[in-house]
């Protein structure tokens, strides 16, 4: 029973009024007036908001500084914490409105494509939201006027979240690389400041993974990897193919520009498994056989793997050709890398590769013929024709294509077929090389 009548006691006195004392009285008294002056200059700047026309347009310098003066005076009425709780809504409401004048004649002068102060833009585009949020915390939904506002100042809260994204495109504009990013969190972090608007920033436009996919090009500029590899995996959700490329390079070069070679690897690997054949694998292919250089044989552990999902990958022919090539394996890296040239005519590394297997092929045999005895000349000729003749035959059309591809760069093909023209009895081609 004592426990019961003690309950109800810290109920009825939860209830009761506590007496202010003199300074207490003073400071509400002082709130109610600076909300009071702070409606004044609202009402000031709005009515010559609303007399405006083209010929005639509102005195810019009288609203601002009326807008600022009674946003001032609400922030000391709300600093101090004696404004009544029933007039915290209009206090917010003033906040949202002088803020939002201030905020709309900044974007005035964006659209005459004139200097805009981004950081006065910024101030009063958080200021505003902030009123509006409050007027959405205090308001009374039960009162009929309060519930009609607090209606439109939801949607208008939600709408705002656009300024963020104006705001990266001027700091971009600007090549201001921090602000970019800047702008972009507060895009994306939206409904995290402003839950009562959460279910209207579900999918804004610009979608949140293409906010994330600026963040993470700014970071990589800025080599802020902590930054890039937060924003990576919703950037990779920003549904644009170049945007997908660039994201996928830059993730992995982070890893390899941090010295991280295992993981670089394992995210390059990665990245070919989901389409072997797909042009970003051929190039992450070459990127990892640069990798692999040094290593003949883990190259050619790797392009066999590659090789078993996709047996016409350019790249993947032509390294398990370089890895056969440099153990001197010359007629087995032909194969590989006529492989190259197949899926790629044009392909110049695969045509001098194929040309040097044959050449050095031939150039070997020529060697070990010039060391025999023959019972005969024509035993003699026949070993040439067939094992050193043939193959600068096989060799001819290759570096002929060389240097169709690149007629200026006469280092990857006058020599070659210089030797290749005397050796097959055409003096005359082999005559015309002598100055290259």
């Amino acid at each position: 029973m004592k426990k019961l009548m003690f309950g109800l006691a810290l109920l009825l006195s939860a209830g009761m009024t506590m007496a202010q004392t003199p300074e207490e009285k003073a400071a509400m008294k002082e709130a109610k007036a600076q909300l009071t002056q702070a409606m004044k200059l609202r009402d000031a700047a709005k009515t010559a908001l609303q007399a405006a026309t083209a010929a005639k347009p509102a005195d810019e310098a009288m609203v601002k500084q009326n807008c600022q003066e009674a946003d001032e005076l609400i922030e000391k009425a709300l600093a101090g914490g004696h404004i009544d709780q029933k007039k915290l809504f209009d206090a917010y409401f003033v906040k949202d409105e002088v803020n939002t004048f201030l905020l709309n004649q900044e974007f005035a002068k964006y659209q005459r494509k004139e200097d805009v102060d981004v950081a006065f833009f910024n101030e009063s585009l958080t200021k505003a939201c902030d009123g509006m949020n409050g007027v959405l915390k205090y308001g009374n939904p039960k009162d009929d006027i309060q519930a009609g506002v607090i209606k439109a100042e939801k949607v208008k809260l939600a709408k705002c979240q656009v300024y963020y994204a104006l705001l990266v495109q001027i700091a971009n504009q600007n090549g201001n690389t921090e602000a970019v990013i800047d702008n972009c969190k507060k895009y994306i972090d939206y409904p995290k400041a402003y839950p009562a608007v959460a279910d209207l920033c579900a999918n804004p436009n610009p979608p949140y993974s293409q906010m994330a996919y600026y963040i993470c090009a700014m970071a990589y500029n800025l080599k802020d990897w902590k930054t890039l590899a937060e924003y990576t995996p919703l950037a990779k959700e920003f549904d644009d193919p170049d945007a997908k490329k660039f994201m996928d390079a830059a993730s992995t070069n982070a890893l390899l520009q941090q010295g991280d070679t295992i993981g670089w690897v394992k995210a390059m690997r990665e990245q070919i498994a989901k389409d072997p054949t797909s042009e970003e694998s051929e190039v992450t292919i070459q990127n990892l056989m640069a990798f692999y250089a040094k290593n003949p044989v883990e190259l050619g552990k790797f392009c066999d793997e590659v090789l078993a999902e996709a047996p016409y990958s350019k790249m993947a022919n032509y390294g398990k050709g370089y890895s056969l090539f440099a153990e001197s394996k010359y007629a087995e890296a032909l194969e590989y890398y006529k492989k190259s040239v197949e899926a790629d005519p044009d392909y110049l590394d695969g045509n001098i590769q194929c040309g040097i297997c044959l050449f050095n092929i031939a150039d070997a045999n020529n060697k070990t013929i010039a060391g025999k005895r023959y019972k005969s000349q024509a035993e003699a000729d026949a070993d040439v024709q067939k094992n050193v003749r043939a193959y600068f035959e096989q060799a001819l059309p290759y570096f002929e294509k060389v240097r169709q591809l690149v007629p200026d760069d006469s280092g990857k093909w006058a020599y070659e077929l210089r030797t290749i023209y005397n050796a097959i009895g055409q003096k005359d081609k082999a005559k015309e090389l002598e100055n290259y």
